[in-house]
């Protein structure tokens, strides 16, 4: 039986939001954007849970094959939900003609502990691409793995355990990926679209910040994303 989940189930980030203002507690113009993006994460997180538990528009969130779910863990132990709507994505791919490419399997971060073992043989049969999205925030820390999958877990983990039986290590697999616009757009609701963007936003600035560069001027505060 499906039970809508509480707001602490989803997001703990009060820890994270101080742990940033310590770090830019020198920096006036960065701890006004941190006080907006909390402010306004708070007023989309009550209206995401409200909607939960009362609109029909949110009974496909509570469909496991029609949503993928990712917990983003953070410093000082915080996390945040993010889900992103398999449909959308689906919709996003065909009306962009979005071209295949080839992807080694060592590339796709696979949570293999969300896996269903028992369902990777039926996996093996689908031949239709893995969905990507593009995770701006991971780039900055963690350049070779920005990209993780939201459809095709299982059947990328099925190619990857048939190959090794054969002696094949790091196969390929046919995917197409979204970039980052259309990584939001494929998100479930507005609040999702938020962290996406603040996350990606604080990474940017920490990354200048611990290489000593200026993270108030103009020109840096134009390039992120507006929230």
């Amino acid at each position: 039986m499906y039970r809508t989940p509480t707001f602490e189930q989803l997001f703990k980030l009060d820890s994270y939001f101080n742990y940033m203002n310590d770090v830019m507690k020198n920096h006036p113009k960065i701890q006004i954007l941190l006080k907006q993006y909390e402010e306004k994460f708070h007023f989309l997180a009550d209206d995401f849970l409200k909607n939960l538990s009362i609109e029909k528009e949110f009974e496909d969130l509570k469909n496991n094959k029609q949503r993928y779910q990712r917990i983003i863990h953070l410093p000082n132990n915080s996390f945040m939900n993010l889900t992103w709507y398999i449909p959308e994505a689906i919709r996003i791919v065909e009306k962009n003609k979005i071209k295949t490419e080839m992807r080694e399997i060592s590339q796709l971060n696979i949570d293999y502990d969300e896996l269903h073992f028992d369902y990777l043989p039926v996996a093996i049969t689908n031949k239709k691409p893995i969905i990507l999205i593009t995770y701006e925030a991971f780039r900055y820390f963690s350049p070779e793995f920005f990209h993780f999958i939201i459809d095709g877990s299982h059947r990328a983990a099925a190619k990857d355990f048939q190959a090794r039986k054969k002696g094949i290590n790091n196969p390929l697999i046919k995917s197409v990926i979204l970039d980052s616009n259309q990584t939001m757009e494929a998100m479930f609701h507005n609040v999702h679209r938020l962290l996406y963007k603040m996350h990606s936003n604080l990474n940017h600035l920490k990354f200048l910040y611990e290489k000593g560069l200026s993270i108030e001027s103009d020109e840096v505060l134009a390039d992120l994303y507006s929230i």
